[in-house]
């Protein structure tokens, strides 16, 4: 006899009083079985490792800020609009142009078969303290989508918002960038796909980073060092069984060493770059409350590699870029794109 769980309580069998007989004639016993399902077992593990690989995600996404003062876009849309009302849209130089928007998205390849899905929208404004110091404010929207091998399925969108700064270090072309961010995210989880529940979870990301630049005849060179820690606390919840699931937290820390480069290629009509780089990342993750259980607190390397083209014309500029991180490591593999269109007028 084959018995098929619904996943939305206990499994009971029970047997009553001479069900069946044995070859001497013998009647069985009544005899009852419970199976208790294990459902907040089950959410606990899949919400730690749902937060980490998001949090994970926020910082291989965040935009890169030193190009606002430095004049390098990165692919960035801009838009300036002027005291009399004009909207004008850019591609270079944004000491002049105080509101930008990046929009990124990746699909990551867990070596569990956990395939993760984000996009990450940010939109920020600053002021120019002097030619060398910009303050601003950003705020990110963030969507996630996780499908993972033991069948459970979670999402979450969220938000994150704080200011930043911008600076260059002395009269060197040598800069210095910083943000602190809170925010707070809803979230939704069906560990069985049965029954969906929904918790809240509440973030923090800390990011500060130097960088400079060098110039040869052909190409610039941009080395990177960069510092990050977020951490994320889902609140405690009571699932659809009735059940308690309590509060956990996830914490990740980032060190990045890594240069990017730019290269003009002589094609007519518009100018032409190319560009490519490469990050080495010293990362640690830890855990908090049941999701120690589940995260293993530990050091690991990895690599990342970037390339990248744009055009930039009389009337519009095209910008792409795809990446990938994990490099070095079985334990994942994220894949990213980024895509602008800049149109000048």
């Amino acid at each position: 006899m084959e018995i098929t769980p619904n996943a939305t309580g206990n499994v009971s069998v029970s047997v009553a009083d001479a069900a069946a007989t044995d070859l001497a004639g013998n009647a069985s016993s009544s005899a009852t079985a419970t199976s208790s399902l294990q459902s907040v077992v089950a959410a606990n593990e899949a919400i730690a490792e749902f937060m980490l690989n998001r949090a994970r995600n926020i910082v291989q996404n965040q935009p890169r800020l030193i190009g606002l003062l430095s004049g390098q876009t990165e692919g960035e849309f801009t838009i300036s609009v002027s005291r009399s009302g004009t909207t004008e849209l850019s591609f270079g130089s944004r000491m002049e142009s105080p509101v930008w928007f990046t929009l990124r998205g990746t699909r990551t390849a867990h070596e569990d078969d956990t395939e993760t899905s984000f996009a990450l929208a940010s939109f920020g404004s600053h002021v120019t303290v002097n030619s060398g110091l910009l303050v601003g404010a950003m705020l990110q929207f963030d969507h996630s989508e996780e499908t993972r091998d033991d069948g459970a399925t979670l999402n979450g969108q969220g938000f994150l918002g704080g200011p930043y700064v911008v600076a260059q270090l002395g009269d060197q072309p040598l800069y210095f960038e910083a943000r602190a961010l809170w925010g707070l995210a809803e979230n939704e989880i069906s560990p069985f796909g049965t029954f969906t529940d929904e918790f809240d979870s509440e973030r923090f990301l800390a990011l500060a980073a130097i960088e400079g630049e060098y110039a040869t005849d052909k190409i610039r060179v941009f080395p990177r060092l960069q510092l990050s820690h977020i951490t994320e606390t889902q609140r405690a919840y009571t699932d659809a069984l009735s059940n308690p699931v309590a509060e956990q937290s996830v914490t990740l820390t980032e060190v990045a060493a890594g240069a990017r480069f730019e290269m003009p290629l002589e094609i007519s009509g518009g100018d032409h770059m190319l560009t490519w780089g490469g990050t080495a990342m010293w990362s640690q993750q830890d855990a908090d409350g049941a999701s120690e259980q589940y995260i293993t607190e530990y050091e690991a390397g990895r690599a990342r590699a970037d390339i990248g083209y744009s055009y930039i014309g009389d009337d519009v500029s095209l910008t792409g870029d795809f990446f990938v991180d994990g490099i070095g490591t079985d334990a994942f593999k994220t894949y990213g794109a980024q895509v602008s269109v800049t149109f000048q007028f």
